[in-house]
């Protein structure tokens, strides 16, 4: 593991030469310099909560709480807004199989979706034959798939209820695909991520056409 640069190290001397892999000595004063928050950040702090008194003082009918119900009833409905309205939605898995979008949505149509990719976002593993997305997580690579556009609460309900407890909706850039293999201009969409444990979690990759091969093989063994 390398060593921090930010500790200063201090000089050899006949009394503190380092032998073979010794720890360097390192002085307390350097230690506690780097424990203390910086000046700048407390004097912020302190014009900061100033600032607060000072308003409350000014305005003794301010509720605070009131305030905190407010801007959460506010940031609910903001939510209830977005979900019912239209959402780009990106999949890396079974759902790029327009069929499976179709009957899990309900649609009377054949779903047209684009391809698209999702980049520095995190990687991908397998839970059983199943991708999951590990977001935020190292090494961030470049995750192929498809984009769709939903709207609607009740449908995108559906789509969560099909992905399961083990994964949960978040906000990230998706950048569509064009045809000459160029991407364009990220947008804000949805994707499904990985919140089970990563213990049930192997390496590996997903083949949409392997897996539809063994779900159609499975189905007429079934009938």
């Amino acid at each position: 593991m390398e060593g921090d640069e930010r500790l200063p190290l201090v000089e050899r001397g006949p009394e503190n030469n380092n032998r073979g892999d010794a720890a360097p000595a390192i002085s307390t004063e350097a230690i506690q310099k780097e424990a203390d928050p910086p000046k700048e950040r407390l004097r912020g702090f302190a014009a900061r909560y100033a600032s607060y008194l000072k308003y409350q003082a000014e305005h003794p009918e301010y509720d605070l709480e009131a305030e905190r119900a407010r801007m959460k009833e506010e940031a609910k409905a903001a939510w209830v807004k977005q979900r019912q309205g239209k959402e780009t939605y990106f999949f890396y898995g079974t759902l790029m199989d327009p069929g499976i979008v179709q009957d899990i949505l309900g649609l009377e149509a054949i779903p047209v979706m684009r391809p698209a990719v999702l980049r520095n976002r995190g990687h991908l593993m397998m839970w059983g034959p199943f991708p999951a997305l590990l977001a935020d997580q190292r090494p961030r690579v470049e995750v192929k798939g498809m984009a769709y556009e939903i709207e609607g609460a009740a449908t995108k309900d559906r789509l969560a209820a099909y992905e399961g407890s083990n994964y949960t909706e978040i906000t990230s850039l998706i950048n569509f695909v064009r045809d000459d293999g160029s991407l364009e201009k990220g947008i804000f969409g949805r994707v499904f991520k990985w919140v089970g444990s990563e213990d049930d979690l192997k390496s590996g990759t997903f083949d949409l056409e392997v897996y539809k091969a063994a779900k159609a093989e499975l189905e007429a063994g079934e009938a």
